[in-house]
């Protein structure tokens, strides 16, 4: 009777484990099994972002690329290919021409009213001058100039 007994309280013991200790092998398992999961996701996404963020890249590039191409193209449209040297371009530029001539106007013009300015013509004659000499100093006159050999040539628009 008492290996009988004892047989039961073994047989007990091992009902108990099953029910104590295995749920919490099972719920070790369930937990191992969820963080394989989550490391699982964890990579995925970090994949899935690493793929978006180059994708990313290769549009912007695309992107960037086509906007130099219309640059270069506006660009073409605008300057012309130098008759000269032929590598360089010619793009527009102003200049202001009869600088001394202007310079000259303007100081005879001074002249002229500390001269004769007790005398009411060279108040008249003198701001006279000195305005002339000013709107010939200011013209400007639109050329081609070439960046590479700086060669100019008269811009001339076709009006049709």
């Amino acid at each position: 009777m008492l290996v009988r007994i004892r047989e039961y309280i073994i047989n007990l013991n091992h009902q108990f484990d099953d029910l104590i200790l295995r749920p919490n092998e099972k719920q070790k398992r369930k937990l191992d099994y969820r963080r394989s999961l989550e490391k699982q996701k964890r990579t995925l996404n970090d994949e899935i972002a690493a793929e978006l963020k180059s994708k990313r890249r290769q549009e912007n590039e695309i992107l960037n690329q086509q906007q130099q191409a219309k640059r270069h193209k506006l660009y073409m449209q605008t300057t012309a290919a130098c008759p000269a040297c032929v590598s360089g371009r010619m793009r527009t530029k102003r200049i202001v021409q009869n600088h001394l001539l202007s310079y000259i106007l303007f100081f005879s013009g001074i002249a002229v009213m500390l001269i004769f300015g007790c005398v009411l013509i060279g108040l008249i004659i003198g701001p006279i001058m000195c305005i002339a000499a000013l709107c010939i100093g200011s013209s400007r006159k639109t050329v081609w100039k070439c960046d590479n050999c700086g060669i100019q040539a008269d811009f001339t628009v076709n009006k049709n």
